[in-house]
């Protein structure tokens, strides 16, 4: 039993946005993270309204970015606040090779 509330485990998770570099817990509504492929030099780029273009070179950095674009869309879809998406939806995505 964790004993951080959901806002704090959603911080000491690290969830950030790789656009503009914020936390998850504190996004703005409507915040929303494109994730864009195509680019010839790297994996994927991940770009926000309120950020600018990040390059994903690694799979810590598309992980990270799958990871709070799943929170987005939850969010947006459900109307639900991030502090009540269970953090156990993101072990869909894996740690990585």
């Amino acid at each position: 039993m964790s004993l951080l509330s959901p806002r704090d485990e959603i911080r000491a998770a690290g969830i950030t946005c790789p656009s503009c570099g914020l936390n998850a817990t504190d996004m703005p509504k409507g915040h929303r993270l494109a994730l864009v492929s195509g680019e010839p030099d790297h994996m994927l780029t991940a770009e926000c309204r309120d950020g600018q273009k990040a390059d994903l070179d690694d799979f810590d950095g598309l992980r990270m970015a799958m990871n709070m674009s799943l929170l987005d869309g939850i969010v947006a879809e459900f109307g639900v606040p991030v502090t009540e998406v269970p953090l156990g939806l993101l072990a869909l995505i894996p740690e990585g090779p």
